[in-house]
Parts: C-alpha cells; structure tokens; sequence
C-alpha cells in the first residue's frame, strides 16, 4: 500500500498502479473496505494524474458509492476530491464546486485529515477563497509542525503539492527554518 502510495506521490502510476491494485485485493480478501478504498482512491488520482480521465472518474464513483455504503467518510473525501477534479476538467465549475465542498463539509467534520488539505486547497482555488487557501496552509504547516525527524520534514516539504499549497497562501516552505 505505502509503496504504490510513493509511486503514485512521485508521479509514477504505471509502478503505483499494480502495487495499489494488489493492496486493495490483498484488503477486500481480508474484509478490510477502508484500506481497500484507501487504495483504489488513490489510484484514481494517481491516474487523473496521468491522464486517465475516463478510468479515474470510474474508479472514484464506485469508491464514493462504497465509501457512503459503509460510512466511510475518508474514502468519500478521497473520491469526491478526484470527481471534482474532473468536473473541473470537464469544464463543469459548477459541480466541481459541489463535489469538493461536500468533501469540505467531511474534512471539517474530521475526516481524512491528511489528504482532507487537498480538498481545502482545491475548493479555495476553484471559489477564490483567500480563507480556504489559508486554511490548507495552516493545515500544512501543523503537520510539518507534528514531524520532528529533520529527514521526515524535508520529505513532506519536498512534495509538489505541499509546495503549491504553502505558495499559493504566501507561506515560507519551513516554518521552523
């Protein structure tokens, strides 16, 4: 799971994809639906990444309507966020802004707190909210807060979309540089 997740973080879904398609049958063998949704999920933004539109947009829809059957609130977020960027794609602004509010509305509500910052983001720029950009920022920097390892630090800092995130709300990259 964490190494196709890695894959995918580094833009490599070819690797990721086999790794993530194994996790999750190894997770719906063992009756595990969170973590089997956690990796299709994740394939379906790693190939919304790759250009796989068609395929990511099938991939969310069938983990939502999971993550709602089983009251997954995660596994929602995590496909609603991949749905409203293909709205978005798709040049439907409208229902991008839904999608991703309704994710927003999950995140605010606890859920998927990590990957709940990509959500905040994206709903900011879509909106023009200064206040959500912010608010993903501030999200950011307390989990860079909570990594004391210097090596663990760079890393979260090295990410692309951790970069985009702080610039777009006119955060230094390291707070604690």
């Amino acid at each position: 799971m964490h190494l196709g997740e890695v894959s995918a973080e580094l833009g490599d879904a070819a690797a990721a994809r086999p790794l993530l398609d194994e996790a999750a049958a190894i997770a719906a063998s063992r009756g595990d639906v969170r973590t089997e949704l956690r990796a299709r999920s994740r394939l379906a933004r790693a190939l919304l990444d790759a250009g796989a539109s068609e395929e990511a947009g099938a991939l969310a829809s069938a983990v939502l309507a999971r993550g709602r059957e089983h009251g997954l609130r995660s596994a929602q977020v995590r496909a609603l966020h991949v749905l409203s960027r293909l709205a978005e794609e798709a040049g439907d602004q409208a229902e991008a802004v839904t999608l991703e509010a309704e994710a927003v509305r999950l995140v605010e509500a606890g859920a998927a707190p990590v990957e709940g910052v990509l959500s905040i983001h994206h709903l900011g720029h879509l909106t023009g909210s200064d206040d959500l950009l912010q608010e993903a920022a501030a999200r950011v920097r307390a989990r860079l807060e909570d990594l004391r390892d210097p090596e663990l630090r760079r890393g979260y800092l090295a990410q692309a979309k951790v970069q985009e995130i702080l610039a777009d709300a006119g955060v230094p990259g390291d707070p604690a540089s």
